[in-house]
C-alpha cells in the first residue's frame, strides 16, 4: 500500500473514533441529567456546594456544644522546666567571727546552688463560680446549634425549591419549542401548497411569497424558543449544581417527564416547619445568652486549685537531676478574682443591641411572610381563573377539531384545513398544559411560604 492510502486511512479511523468518543460522552451526559423532578431534588441536595458546607458548619456547631461543656469540667495540667545555673557571687553577706580553743575563727557563708536542675508540677483548677458566664456559653452555643440546623434546613427548602422551579421552567420552555415547531411545520404545508398551485397552473394568483414570509417568521420563532430553552436548561443544570459543561448536548433527546399534577410539594419542603422563622428564634436566644456572658464579667470568679511539684538538680551532670528528682512541695487553696475595670460595660451594651436587632429580625421576616403569602394568594386566585378559561377554551377546539375531521373524511375539507385545526387544538392543549404547570407552581409556592 501506498504511504498516501495509508496516512488517509489512518485520519478517517481516528475521526471516527472521535466521533464515536462525542456521540457516547453526550449519550452519557443526557443519561446524567435527571429527567424526574424527584430525582432532580435528589441530585441537588448530593450536589450543591453550600448544602455540603451547610453540613460542616453543622458538625462545627455541634463541637462548639461540647467545648462550651467543657467548661464545667476541672483542668488539670502538666508542667516542667530545666536551667542551668551560674553564681557569680556566693557570699551571701553573713561572716562569723569567733574564737575556738584561744584561736581567732573566721566564717564566711557562701551561697552554692547545683548548676542543673529540673522541675516538675502537675495543676488542679476547678471553677466553682464563673458569674454565670459558662452557663451562657453553653447556652449559646446550643441556640446556635439549634439556629444551624434550621439553616441548613433552609437550605434544603431553598435548593429544592430552586430545582422545582428551573425543571418546571425548562419543562415550559420544552412545551414552547414544540409550539413553535408545529406552527413551522405548518408554514411549510402551507408554502408547498401555494407552490404547488403555481406551479401546476391551478391558482397563478397564489401568493407563495407572503406564504414564505409566514414561513420565516416561524422558522425565527422556531430558533427563539431553542433560545429560551437553552437557557432554561442552562438555570436547570446549575440549579443541579452542574457548572462548566456545554449544556447545548442536552437539547437534542432529552425531555423532562413530570406532568403538572406531578407538581407537589417536595417531602423536605414539608418536613421542616418554618425554619427560617425558627432559626431567628434561635439566633434571638443566642443573642440573650450573649448579654448574660457580658454582665458576667464584672461578677466574681471563683476557682478551686491544688498543685504538686518535684525537682531534682545536680552539679556535675545536666541528665543526672532527672534521676534525682523528689517531691518539692504541694498546695491547696481557693483563688477569687474580680474585674475591677476593663471595659465590659461597653461589651454588655454590645450585646443588649444584637439582642435587640435580634427581636427586629424576627418580626421584620414574620411580616414580610405575611405580606408575601398574601400576593401570592392573590397571583393563585388569578391562575387559577386562567386555567379555568383556557380548559373552556381546550372543549371548543376539541370540538372544532373533531367536527373538522369528520368534514375531511368525508371529503368536504382540505389536508391544509384539517392540519390547522389539529394544530390549533394541540396548541391550546399545550397552553392549557402551560396554565396547569402555573397553577400547580402557584400553590406550591404558597404552601412553602406558610411553613417558612
Amino acid at each position: 500500500m501506498s504511504r498516501p492510502f495509508l496516512l488517509s486511512l489512518l485520519c478517517v479511523l481516528i475521526v471516527g473514533a472521535a466521533a464515536t468518543a462525542y456521540g457516547q460522552e453526550k449519550a452519557h451526559k443526557t443519561e446524567m441529567l435527571p429527567a424526574r423532578l424527584d430525582d432532580a431534588i435528589s441530585f441537588a441536595l448530593a450536589n450543591r456546594v453550600e448544602l455540603a458546607l451547610a453540613a460542616k458548619e453543622r458538625e462545627a456547631a455541634s463541637l462548639r456544644v461540647k467545648v462550651a461543656a467543657g467548661k464545667f469540667l476541672p483542668r488539670l495540667l502538666l508542667s516542667g522546666s530545666s536551667k542551668y545555673l551560674k553564681v557569680v557571687d556566693r557570699f551571701t553577706g553573713s561572716e562569723i567571727n569567733g574564737s575556738v580553743g584561744g584561736e581567732e575563727v573566721h566564717v564566711k557563708a557562701e551561697n552554692f546552688q547545683p548548676r542543673y536542675e529540673w522541675r516538675a508540677g502537675a495543676d488542679f483548677i476547678y471553677n466553682l463560680y464563673s458569674g454565670g458566664q459558662d452557663s451562657a456559653s453553653v447556652v449559646e452555643s446550643q441556640a446556635e446549634q439549634k439556629a444551624q440546623r434550621y439553616e441548613e434546613s433552609s437550605i434544603k427548602s431553598k435548593v429544592s425549591l430552586e430545582v422545582t422551579k428551573t425543571y418546571w421552567t425548562l419543562r415550559k420552555a420544552q412545551v414552547e419549542t414544540g409550539m413553535a415547531q408545529r406552527s413551522y411545520q405548518l408554514a411549510q404545508k402551507h408554502l408547498l401548497v401555494a407552490e404547488t398551485k403555481i406551479s401546476s397552473g391551478l391558482n397563478p394568483g397564489s401568493d407563495s411569497e407572503s406564504e414564505r414570509l409566514v414561513m420565516q417568521e416561524a422558522e425565527l420563532a422556531v430558533a427563539e424558543a431553542k433560545s429560551n430553552e437553552e437557557v432554561a436548561l442552562t438555570k436547570y443544570c446549575q440549579s443541579l449544581g452542574l457548572y462548566a459543561l456545554d449544556y447545548t448536548v442536552y437539547l437534542s433527546g432529552f425531555l423532562l417527564l413530570d406532568a403538572p399534577e406531578d407538581v407537589r410539594e417536595p417531602v423536605l419542603l414539608a418536613a421542616s416547619l418554618q425554619p427560617e422563622a425558627r432559626r431567628l428564634q434561635a439566633e434571638l436566644k443566642a443573642a440573650e445568652a450573649r448579654v448574660k456572658f457580658a454582665e458576667g464579667s464584672y461578677l466574681p470568679k471563683v476557682d478551686f486549685t491544688s498543685s504538686y511539684n518535684f525537682v531534682g538538680r545536680d552539679d556535675a551532670n545536666y541528665f543526672r537531676g532527672i534521676s534525682r528528682m523528689r517531691s518539692d512541695y504541694y498546695t491547696i487553696g481557693i483563688n477569687v478574682s474580680f474585674t475591677v475595670f476593663d471595659g465590659f460595660w461597653d461589651r454588655v451594651a454590645l450585646a443588649k443591641r444584637q439582642e435587640e436587632m435580634g427581636h427586629l429580625r424576627l418580626r421584620q421576616a414574620l411580616e414580610q411572610l405575611e405580606s408575601q403569602n398574601q400576593e401570592k394568594l392573590n397571583g393563585k386566585q388569578k391562575l387559577q381563573r386562567e386555567a379555568y378559561l383556557a380548559q373552556q377554551r381546550l372543549k371548543l377546539y376539541e370540538g372544532r377539531r373533531n367536527m373538522v375531521a369528520v368534514r375531511y373524511r368525508n371529503g368536504k375539507l382540505s389536508e391544509l384545513e384539517y392540519l390547522e385545526a389539529e394544530k390549533t387544538y394541540k396548541d391550546f392543549a399545550d397552553k392549557l398544559l402551560l396554565s396547569q404547570i402555573d397553577l400547580a407552581l402557584s400553590k406550591l409556592l404558597l404552601a412553602i411560604s406558610n411553613r417558612q
